[in-house]
């Protein structure tokens, strides 16, 4: 019995290997696709949306009329995102290593 029928038998388990090879191959190709379209997807996202909120910021100032206009808008952003920040963070009012200290809400 160790004649034809022993190559054969090798064969056929050697074929099935590769079939077993080649389409966990594939598989791991289209995941890694689907990561890739994904991350792409999602990388889109957020460039449109920097993308947006830059336009957005030069479309406002642009708006404005006047110099003094434009800086009372600035202005108020900034007191805006102090508020945010010192809300968030109250400890961000303490001076560090001789920064500037801002005046206090009271």
């Amino acid at each position: 019995m160790c004649g034809p029928a022993a190559p054969t038998l090798a064969d056929s388990l050697l074929g099935g290997l590769r079939e077993k090879a080649a389409r966990v191959t594939e598989q791991a190709g289209e995941a890694a696709g689907s990561a890739v379209e994904a991350v792409g997807k999602a990388t889109e996202t957020v460039v449109d949306h920097a993308s947006q909120t830059v336009e957005s910021a030069q479309q406002d100032l642009r708006d404005e009329a006047t110099p003094a206009e434009t800086r009372a808008k600035l202005d108020a952003m900034a007191e805006a995102t102090l508020q945010r920040l010192f809300a968030d963070r109250p400890d961000s009012r303490e001076p560090r290593n001789g920064s500037l200290t801002l005046p206090s809400d009271s």
